[in-house]
């Protein structure tokens, strides 16, 4: 193959890559402009939602819908929800845990009821690892735009970022990252990971996060959530668990 014939492929490469990514794109942009009202419109990060949010969205949903506040799930990787919610094209954010009031604080505020608690822990495939002390020695896998994950990585002697959880995963069964954060909610999706050792690290909950200008809806909000509970609800169970008290 001539080097004018690899520069012409390479060439084929990039116009591809760049077509797949303008495509993703406006996909994102025209989910949202198909919602023709003023209703809220709710990011959800992936990572946690194809596990959670499903009961989440559901349950939310209903507490919401009590106190008519009309509103949109829109399920979105952790660093696109992040750059929508900053740009206003997203009103807020469901399910992230309490530090990521630091990466959002300009522009967003988090409200005081958590909607469900959940674990942190670090999945090991590293002889080397026993506790956080030997993080030095051992490279760690995280996924871009979490927050508690960012937080974690500088204590390990090296880190290697992925786009989505599917991906991370991927490098951990292939031995290219010694461990990996995940909470309890996240790791049901990965039977792979059950015979793996876990250790762990934290105890949090997930909070709504909206932008500043909604405070009056936030209030509103805080106290939907508040109910929602005192009824006997969950929300990271079906149709809010055995002992809910609300009726579709």
């Amino acid at each position: 193959m001539t080097f004018r014939d690899r520069l012409v492929d390479f060439q084929t490469v990039v116009s591809r890559l760049f077509l797949a990514a303008l495509i993703a794109a406006l996909a994102i942009q025209v989910s949202f402009f198909a919602y023709a009202d003023d209703c809220l419109r709710l990011g959800s990060t992936d990572a946690v939602g194809l596990t959670l949010a499903g009961r989440l969205h559901e349950n939310l949903g209903r507490a919401l819908n009590r106190v008519g506040i009309c509103h949109h799930f829109v399920l979105l990787p952790a660093n696109r929800t992040t750059e929508l919610l900053k740009q206003g094209t997203l009103d807020g954010e469901i399910d992230r845990v309490t530090s990521y009031l630091e990466t959002v604080s300009e522009f967003a505020f988090m409200l005081e009821e958590p909607t469900v608690r959940g674990e942190g822990f670090i999945v090991v495939n590293d002889p080397a690892f026993n506790t956080l002390s030997d993080a030095d020695a051992v490279t760690i896998g995280i996924v871009r735009g979490f927050n508690w994950h960012s937080k974690l990585a500088p204590r390990f002697a090296k880190t290697v970022v992925a786009n989505e959880y599917a991906h991370l995963v991927g490098l951990f069964l292939k031995g290219r990252v010694g461990v990996i954060p995940i909470d309890n909610y996240t790791l049901r999706r990965f039977p792979s990971l059950e015979t793996y050792r876990k250790i762990k690290i934290s105890e949090s909950a997930l909070h709504i996060f909206l932008r500043k200008e909604l405070a009056d809806t936030g209030r509103r909000i805080n106290a939907a959530l508040k109910e929602y509970k005192s009824l006997g609800c969950r929300f990271d169970l079906a149709d809010g668990g055995p002992d809910c008290r609300v009726a579709d």
